[in-house]
């Protein structure tokens, strides 16, 4: 089973640790979690991959983003692209891989939330998709 949705570039001030290294490469490094609130008002931690990491192959919940930086002290804006739960994530967000309108969107990581349960995978879905949407 899978299901996405597909999401304007709606932005949100979401709970993100993030911070930047100065270490070999002066790149950005976000922290392992990201926090998005349910249209119930419940809150779900989603570990955050970049884009080119190896999923796990179990079921969950994903939301792919444009997360960027908004100032020196500012943190970092989390842009969702596309929310969807799937059987296989790994799989799922691969063949995602192959949209030109992600590429387009800056699509840069991919936060997941594994679930094997699927009724309890499609209840949590349905309640960040009526809050991301």
């Amino acid at each position: 089973m899978h299901t996405c949705v597909a999401m304007s570039q709606k932005r949100t001030y979401a709970t993100l640790l993030a911070k930047w290294q100065t270490k070999d490469d002066d790149k950005m490094y976000v922290e392992e979690q990201l926090e998005f609130t349910g249209i119930s008002g419940k809150t779900y931690t989603f570990k955050v991959y970049p884009k080119s990491a190896q999923l796990p192959e179990n079921g969950g919940v994903f939301i792919v983003t444009y997360i960027h930086p908004r100032g020196h002290l500012a943190g970092f804006q989390v842009n969702h692209l596309h929310i969807g739960v799937a059987d296989n994530l790994q799989t799922v967000v691969h063949d995602l891989k192959k949209e030109d309108s992600f590429f387009e969107n800056c699509w840069n990581y991919t936060c997941i939330m594994n679930l094997n349960t699927p009724s309890t995978r499609d209840a949590y879905f349905a309640d960040l998709y009526q809050q991301l949407l």
